[in-house]
């Protein structure tokens, strides 16, 4: 069984175990071990497990076999049993470093990153040449979102052996900081090591979407797609270069095959729910956002966006849940309150709206939207001199705005500024006007004493 194994005939080596196991009852052990380790090999976990157990429930006292069998938990998806078996394994033998190695992979398994990474910084401070040790610290950072640790880690691991996985996982933490050029330069290198990296061309062409070059994006993933088309990310990612070079039914084929590859990605339903509402396809936004929502009934973007599609229908009273439970889940959304604020103000709800814009600006002050519609909410409200607090500044920003003009208009009317008045009307007037606005406008200034 050795020699196949050896020789990588795995398949073989397990026939020839499972014969030495057959040959007397109980097995023996090193017959059942052999029959778990070539089963983990073959990818066969519940079967290695099985054995292994076997074994330990006649020599629990094993730490070689715990390791084996911690490794065959946690690729099953039992994390948690696979660190039972390290806890245990490491009780025996506290220098077993597959067993410390195999519990750090378990904790990261179980969303205990930080732990993970305080296991694998032990480990490298035992042997500073591993260059696994600072791979998977950098998949710990990642985890914790420390980029620059990650890049930290992934330098000392490229030093070591410049691998082109390395390199395209330390091009995707420059990238998190959006540090473009240097992740460009990185996933190059990966590609000089490796031409077929999908992910490397992949996240090559996501760096360039970022630089605006769009073009150039489209032949990376396309690339990409060609060496392995079963990657859902990379036809989001297509799809976004695609809607930006305004290549539309291009972009909602590519968020549709990712959808197909991938049905619970709610995010993608919403992306491809936005790009379908830009194009005032409302029904099938509109069946996008409600799916985006079964998958993932926390998702305040779907709920706004939901509520946004009812407004542009007008339906207003239909729209408030929606935008509701939205900033309730995400009450830092200023785009959210802006609308909100817009669909009371429309139900005729103008304080309420009033409220929705003021937290629009508090979130950001520089937004023009919430600004633009708390001076129309105040004038609605004849609070005059506090709507011309928002609308002046405006005005000095869009001086082709003509409904922006005759708001402030008739604001300084109101407050008696007759002269301010009439030159706001004036230059509205010299603006492009339907003709309905026009009369209406030139009747405004007509009543000014």
């Amino acid at each position: 069984a050795n020699a196949y194994k050896e020789a990588g005939r795995y398949a073989e080596a397990l026939e020839h175990a499972e014969r030495a196991a057959a040959r007397s009852s109980p097995p023996a052990l090193r017959a059942l071990v052999a029959v778990g380790r070539m089963n983990l090999l073959l990818g066969r976990h519940a079967a290695g497990i099985e054995a292994l157990s076997a074994a330990l429930a006649r020599s629990p006292e094993q730490a070689d076999w715990l390791t084996m069998r911690a490794s065959a938990w946690r690729l099953s998806g039992e994390p948690a049993r696979g660190l039972l078996d390290c806890e245990r394994a490491l009780a025996l033998a506290p220098e077993h470093t597959l067993a410390a190695a195999n519990r750090a992979e378990a904790l990261l398994s179980l969303g205990r990153a930080e732990e993970a990474a305080q296991a694998y910084t032990r480990l490298i401070a035992r042997d500073p040449d591993e260059v696994r040790y600072y791979a998977r610290r950098a998949a710990c950072f990642t985890a914790l979102g420390r980029h620059p640790e990650v890049v930290l880690d992934l330098d000392a691991a490229i030093e070591r052996d410049p691998q082109a996985s390395y390199l395209v996982d330390r091009g995707v933490a420059k990238l998190r900081m959006a540090s473009h050029n240097a992740a460009l330069l990185d996933f190059d290198r990966a590609l000089e090591l490796d031409p077929s990296s999908a992910p490397a061309l992949a996240n090559r062409g996501c760096v360039l979407v970022q630089l605006g070059r769009f073009g150039e994006a489209l032949g990376c993933f396309d690339a990409a797609v060609d060496l392995d088309p079963t990657q859902a990310e990379t036809f989001v990612f297509r799809a976004v270069a695609h809607a930006r070079l305004e290549h539309f039914d291009e972009a909602l084929a590519d968020y549709t095959e990712a959808l197909r590859l991938d049905p619970s990605r709610a995010a993608v339903y919403v992306d491809r729910g936005n790009l379908q509402l830009s194009l005032a396809r409302h029904a099938e936004a509109l069946a996008d956002f409600d799916q985006a929502l079964r998958v993932d009934p926390d998702f305040a973007l779907a709920y706004l966006l939901r509520a946004e599609l009812q407004s542009l229908r007008g339906r207003y009273a239909a729209a408030l849940p929606d935008f509701e439970r939205g900033l309730e889940l995400d009450p830092n959304d200023a785009g959210g309150w802006t609308n909100y604020g817009v669909a009371n103000q429309s139900l005729g709800r103008l304080e309420k709206a009033l409220g929705c814009y003021t937290r629009a600006l508090q979130l950001n002050p520089e937004r023009v939207e919430p600004r633009y519609s708390r001076g129309m909410c105040l004038f609605l409200l004849r609070r005059h001199a506090e709507a011309l607090a928002d609308l002046d500044p405006l005005a000095e920003r869009q001086p082709e705005n003509a409904d922006l003009q005759i708001a402030r208009g008739q604001c300084l009317a109101a407050l008696g500024r007759v002269a301010e008045a009439r030159a706001a009307y004036d230059r509205a007037l010299a603006l492009e006007l339907s003709p309905t606005q026009r009369s209406s406008t030139e009747a405004l200034r007509a009543k000014l004493p």
